[in-house]
């Protein structure tokens, strides 16, 4: 997936491994950052990691993490604080 900043400039490029996900991962530039939608195993955690393998932060400093609804969906929102345009961050499920 490739992530464009609203303002224009560099994309940012998302990698998703093959397991992480039962349907496409869309991404949608808001003025927060970017959002993650999609569909994964139902009570799946998720963890967003950059190219080190090391925790993308949330907005309390925290790494980000989510939970995949009863239903699979995910529905989060990577801090524009915490990646950078040409960052490649990787979407995950646990046990993927």
């Amino acid at each position: 997936l490739k992530v464009v900043p609203a303002s224009g400039g560099t994309t940012a490029d998302v990698t998703i491994p093959d397991l992480a996900t039962t349907s496409p991962l869309t991404v949608t530039t808001t003025t927060n950052g970017y959002e993650v939608t999609g569909t994964t195993r139902p009570g799946a955690t998720i963890t967003v990691t950059n190219a080190n393998g090391d925790p993308i932060k949330g907005t309390d400093g925290n790494p980000l993490t989510t939970t995949a609804g009863t239903d699979g969906k995910i529905d989060f929102t990577i801090p524009k604080a915490s990646v950078n345009p040409g960052d490649v961050v990787t979407v995950q499920p646990a046990g993927a």
